[in-house]
C-alpha cells in the first residue's frame, strides 16, 4: 500500500532536484550576467560622450569655421559646457567616477532613465541650442536597451 501510495504522490528524485537546481543555477547566471553586461554598456554610453568632449577637437556646431581658435573662445566654452554637464549629471547619479562591477545597487532601468534625464546647460541666446547632446545620449541608451529587448534566455540554456 505505501508503494502505491508514492507511486501516487511522485517526489522528485535526487536525480531530478539536482537538474532543477543547475537550471535555475543557469538562469540566474544568465539573468546576472545580462544585468551586468547591459550597465556595462550604459556606462560606455557615458563614457563617449564624456571622452568625445574631453578631445582637442571642437564640436560646436555654430562655431565660424575660418575664425581662427584664438579669436574665438565660444566654441571652446560650449564645448566646456556640455562636458561640464556631462561630468555633473554622472556624479550625481552615481555613474562618475565609474563605480566597479558587479554595480551594486544599480538596477539596468533606473540607470537608463536617470541617464534619459540629461539636462545640458548651453547658451541658448547665442544659437547653441543644436549643440546638446541629450538626444544622442537617449538615442544611444535606447540601442542599448533594444539589445536586451531581443534577449531570450531559452536560446542559451
Amino acid at each position: 500500500m505505501v508503494q502505491l501510495f508514492e507511486f501516487l504522490w511522485y517526489t522528485p528524485s535526487h536525480y531530478d532536484t539536482c537538474c532543477m537546481i543547475v537550471a535555475y543555477m543557469i538562469i540566474l547566471e544568465l539573468i546576472s550576467g545580462t544585468r551586468i553586461s547591459t550597465i556595462r554598456s550604459l556606462l560606455l554610453v557615458s563614457e563617449y560622450f564624456r571622452n568625445l568632449y574631453q578631445s582637442p577637437d571642437i564640436k560646436c556646431k555654430v562655431r565660424v569655421t575660418n575664425a581662427p581658435w584664438r579669436f574665438s573662445s565660444q566654441p571652446s566654452t560650449c564645448d566646456a559646457a556640455i562636458l561640464g554637464s556631462l561630468i555633473r549629471h554622472d556624479a550625481g547619479i552615481g555613474i562618475f567616477p565609474v563605480p566597479p562591477p558587479p554595480y551594486k545597487g544599480i538596477s539596468v532601468e533606473s540607470l537608463a532613465l536617470a541617464m534619459q534625464g540629461l539636462q545640458c546647460f548651453v547658451d541658448f541666446d547665442a544659437g547653441h541650442g543644436g549643440c546638446m547632446v541629450v538626444g544622442e545620449v537617449v538615442k544611444k541608451v535606447e540601442e542599448v536597451l533594444a539589445g536586451v529587448d531581443r534577449l531570450n534566455i531559452w536560446d542559451r540554456i
